[in-house]
């Protein structure tokens, strides 16, 4: 089913609510946890709520579907009002949101990557020093998404009779995917050591915990020179049979 500009608008509010997070966390650690939850139920309206007025576009432009030939499948074509050689409104809303949406993320990226060297900035751990190169990974990485959406868009409201026009239209959920929520949320399994961790932690089975917890050996000191190995009761279960 095609992506409409309301789940669009909306990929692109989440991955702006996303890097704000991002920044406040650089900017406000201690307070971070309470500020959003005081921004968070904005956060929600501003997502899910804001793009229903954005929806009434679909009325305005004027959509055909026309089989493929030699194809049993379909393709939607919107096309553009008489006397235009431009698309309507959706594609106009669009051209300008991808533009808006591009130079946000390029600010707010680059700007956290600036906040966090300046804070961080003299006798840098390793550690600190894996966190800036993370960052700038993450930078560049959400801004190639983003600019490719851009890029994509543009060419459809700039050349809208131009041959590859269906191709590229019919790739555009695909390309909002990964550039919008695609990028911004699996990069963090790369970038964000804990959130790699909880991920694994939600999504690993439970029967490899708890064969993992069972055959561990623990290791419990009684004096400055001497340990005790605690063997599981399953281990030594199985070792009389």
């Amino acid at each position: 089913m095609r992506r409409g500009p309301r789940s669009r608008f909306e990929d692109y509010r989440a991955t702006i609510s996303m890097m704000l997070t991002r920044l406040t966390a650089i900017m406000f650690t201690i307070k971070h946890d309470t500020i959003w939850k005081t921004l968070l139920p904005l956060a929600i309206i501003v997502i899910f709520g804001l793009p229903l007025l954005d929806s009434y576009i679909l009325f305005l432009d004027t959509y055909v579907i026309i089989p493929l030939p030699s194809e049993q499948n379909m393709t939607l074509f919107i096309i553009p009002p008489k006397g235009r050689d431009k698309p309507g409104p959706y594609m106009y809303i669009s051209f300008y949101y991808s533009i808006i949406f591009l130079v946000a993320c390029a600010i707010l990226n680059f700007t956290i990557l600036f906040i966090y060297k300046s804070i961080k900035k003299s006798n840098k751990t390793n550690n600190q020093k894996r966190i800036e190169r993370n960052l700038l990974i993450y930078a560049l990485g959400t801004l190639f998404g983003h600019a490719i959406i851009a890029i994509v868009t543009i060419f459809l409201y700039v050349c809208p009779k131009s041959h590859s026009m269906p191709a590229l239209f019919s790739l555009l959920p695909v390309v909002t995917d990964i550039g919008t929520s695609g990028l911004s949320s699996w990069l963090l399994l790369f970038v964000s050591e804990d959130f790699r961790t909880k991920f694994l932690k939600d999504w690993t089975p439970k029967y490899f915990y708890r064969n993992s917890s069972n055959n561990s050996i623990n290791i419990i000191p009684i004096s400055n020179h001497h340990h005790l190995k605690v063997h599981p009761v399953n281990n030594f279960v199985n070792s009389l049979n």
